[in-house]
């Protein structure tokens, strides 16, 4: 009894106790108020644990806070680029049809170039062959664009110095040449057709640079990609001078592509597709040059291509549009471009591709010192 006596008075006392604090207590003022709702979306302490890993505290926004993929500006919003299901004639475009069968078979040079022609010693033999040609390439390495203090004199040091990948894009463009209706003399198609070219050159050498430092699987092929993606503008204003005008300096790709939709009904990837079948070039050939302007349109998810495949479209497109900045925006150091917030239309969905790709370290790349030097060096001499 004397226990449970005990008890209650405790009790009583706890409860005295609680109602005289209570009383005490400060009255409510204007700065007893609920604290205020924090801007912005609420954030989440949150642990992640994962096996073999340590936790760590990180901050995570709702799932409705993540900020809206950048939306496309607005000439692409309103572009379509016609792919060969979509052109005005089902199959091929007889206005295609009929400018493919006008262009002769391409000499015999020109194949070679565009397979498996990459070893340097090949190389020196297939231009000395050629004295046009050797001639082109040792006026181009002793240029005073190289400013070099010996001049060079032998084919094999030349072709060493400019890169393979560059002096495979002479050696195209001079088989090419044999068989294409001459430019005349100092027209705005000659000037035109030389800046493709070298534009062309630049994006191989570009290509192969870049597929090789970003240890993809094969850069012979990314070079040879981007050698022939302006194969179908090339062929195209060779056959119709009125198109020089799409090539002039400052036109930029999205316009030149919007032009030829509207006078032919379909675009050069897809003349350079139709070329590439005619003259048994290979299927993988073909195929990427019709999807060449994909990166231009559409973004990584509707791309066909995914995996090392997609990283190697991404790198030829990417040089593509570099040796254009080069040949028509006049740029003269890689530092100058730039895949970042402030880009050209024309790579827009460019930093996508990389994600999707794995190769976010591609704009790394093209700054790293020897990288920048070498591309640097592609950019003087298609300058000269």
């Amino acid at each position: 009894m004397t226990t449970l006596t005990t008890i209650l008075l405790a009790i009583a006392g706890a409860c005295v106790l609680g109602l005289l604090l209570w009383r005490r207590r400060p009255p409510a003022g204007p700065d007893m108020q609920p604290a205020a709702k924090p801007d912005g979306p609420l954030r989440v302490r949150t642990a992640i644990h994962s096996f073999g890993a340590n936790t760590e505290s990180l901050d995570v926004a709702p799932v409705d806070a993540a900020p809206p993929a950048s939306a496309p500006p607005a000439a692409l919003q309103s572009f379509t680029l016609m792919r060969r299901d979509s052109a005005r004639d089902a199959e091929e475009p007889s206005v295609f049809q009929t400018l493919v069968e006008a262009i002769p078979e391409p000499h015999a040079m020109f194949l070679q170039v565009t397979g498996e022609l990459d070893d340097i010693d090949e190389i020196t033999e297939a231009v000395k062959n050629e004295p046009a040609l050797a001639a082109d390439v040792l006026r181009t390495v002793n240029s005073a664009a190289f400013a070099l203090t010996t001049p060079i004199a032998s084919v094999h040091h030349a072709i060493a110095y400019l890169g393979v990948s560059y002096v495979k894009g002479l050696i195209a463009q001079s088989a090419l040449a044999r068989t294409l209706p001459a430019s005349a003399p100092g027209s705005e198609q000659e000037a035109a057709m030389r800046r493709l070219w070298k534009s062309s050159q630049v994006a191989s050498a570009t290509a192969f640079l870049l597929a090789r430092n970003l240890n993809l699987e094969n850069p012979s092929v990314a070079s040879t990609q981007a050698l022939l993606a302006n194969l179908g503008d090339i062929n195209l204003l060779s056959l119709q001078p009125e198109l020089a005008p799409l090539y002039a300096p400052g036109c930029l790709l999205l316009e030149r592509v919007q032009e030829q939709q509207a006078a032919l009904g379909a675009n050069a990837a897809m003349f350079a597709a139709l070329l590439a079948r005619r003259w048994g070039l290979p299927a993988n050939i073909e195929a990427a040059l019709e999807q060449s302007l994909l990166p231009l349109a559409v973004p990584p998810a509707e791309h066909p291509l995914q995996g090392p495949e997609l990283a190697t479209a991404a790198v030829v497109y990417t040089a593509c549009r570099l040796g254009d900045a080069a040949l028509f925006q006049g740029l003269k150091d890689v530092a100058g471009f730039s895949l970042g917030e402030v880009r050209p239309v024309e790579l827009h969905y460019i930093p996508a591709y990389l994600e999707a790709a794995d190769i976010q370290r591609l704009e790394a790349t093209l700054q790293d010192s020897a990288t920048r030097r070498a591309i640097n060096r592609t950019l003087t001499a298609a300058g000269s």
